[in-house]
């Protein structure tokens, strides 16, 4: 027959160019989402492990302060006794 439905032709292509653009911007908010997270949680991490620092050093527990640097299970440890 040959005819074409030019109303259903752009409905198509509007739906398309829709979840196109949806999908973009659920890409853009993620990667927003994710670079926020390394930089709040970095900031977080660096603050927690400087106030977990001061504690040891005024306690003049300094090797501690080292183990800490070096053991991850041994700075969680450390950061439970002091409710960092």
């Amino acid at each position: 027959d040959g005819k074409v439905n030019m109303c259903k032709g752009l409905l198509d292509w509007m739906e398309d160019s829709r979840q196109k653009g949806l999908e973009a911007g659920i890409e853009l908010g993620r990667a927003a989402g994710i670079e926020l997270g390394r930089t709040d949680g970095v900031q977080a991490g660096e603050s927690r492990f400087a106030a977990l620092t001061l504690v040891l050093l005024q306690k003049g527990r300094i090797d501690d302060l080292g183990r800490a640097a070096e053991q991850e299970e041994y700075r969680a440890e450390l950061y439970r006794e002091f409710s960092l």
